[in-house]
């Protein structure tokens, strides 16, 4: 019955072995799978909370550039207004000078009138002759008369001056213009803005399905390691009957060795009182007892 016993139990734990072993070998594959789809799901968490900050960026670009879009459309329209300022008073001036020059018969160039006057007054530094100094003086007092009453020169420069200031008010305008446009470009960031909210959106799926993928191992792995606990237990109980069982082997077998010496010491000594002859066997038999 005993030998039976043990080996029943010799041979559950041989099985309770094979069989963690094989738990031991999906336990240790399920708690990879397992880490490795919580990594994921971590990674992509990280992503997607790029992602929100580059669209909080953007949001806030755009509302910096709106901000500045809207303070150069007024400066761009301020030198708009004085262009067409300047274009208004340039022409009422220039009709003015229109007038004057045929009032005034001027047929040439101001400008070169101006010439004739300085080139008349070099002249008559050198002239010796005094009827032709007579007749520079009566040219130069003639154009200089002109001058006086028409007031050209004074309203040309100040056309001029205008057509300067029309020129540096409409490169301004121009250049706001610019800015304005490469703003609108540079801070266009509605198509930014939609394709990462599309990234979001697939990074959020493929991150649930990472969670799903990581609670689906985790749940396989809590299964193997309870089976695992278990078969752990019963490989203990196993493992104790059977030493217990050992145990009381030994113990029969220590006893039975008892028994035989007793009986063999009890033979000797029977021997030895009807003064037989010993064998060497007899003799280490009382020794042993002796001891």
């Amino acid at each position: 019955m005993q030998e039976s016993q043990k080996q029943g139990l010799t041979t559950d734990k041989d099985n309770l072995f094979r069989e963690i072993s094989r738990l031991k070998k999906q336990l240790t594959h399920f708690n990879e799978k397992k880490e490795f789809w919580f990594k994921k799901k971590e990674d992509l968490k990280g992503d997607i909370k790029k992602q929100i900050q580059q669209i909080k960026e953007i949001k806030l670009k755009t509302d910096e550039s709106n901000i500045s879009v809207v303070d150069m459309k007024k400066e761009r329209d301020k030198y708009n207004d004085e262009v067409s300022r300047l274009i208004k008073e340039i022409t009422k001036l220039n009709l003015q000078k229109r007038e004057i020059f045929e009032k005034y018969k001027i047929t040439e160039d101001p400008y070169k009138v101006q010439k004739h006057i300085e080139d008349i007054e070099k002249k008559l530094e050198t002239e010796t002759s005094f009827e032709n100094e007579k007749k520079l003086m009566k040219r130069l007092n003639a154009l200089k008369s002109i001058y006086r009453e028409s007031k050209i020169k004074e309203l040309i420069e100040h056309i001029d001056k205008l057509n300067k200031q029309l020129k540096e008010s409409r490169k301004k305008a121009n250049e706001f213009h610019k800015k304005i446009i490469a703003t609108a470009v540079d801070t266009n960031g509605y198509a930014t803005f939609i394709d990462l909210s599309r990234k979001i959106n697939d990074l959020r799926t493929e991150q649930e399905n990472a969670f799903s993928k990581f609670i689906e191992y985790k749940k396989e792995f809590l299964k193997v390691n309870d089976l695992l606990k278990n078969l752990l237990k019963q490989s203990n109980e196993v493992s104790t009957k059977l030493n217990e069982v050992k145990h009381k082997e030994a113990q029969r077998k220590e006893e039975s060795i008892r028994q035989i010496i007793r009986q063999k010491t009890q033979n000797v000594l029977e021997k030895f009182k009807k003064k037989k002859k010993l064998t060497t066997e007899d003799i280490i038999i009382l020794q042993g007892q002796q001891k």
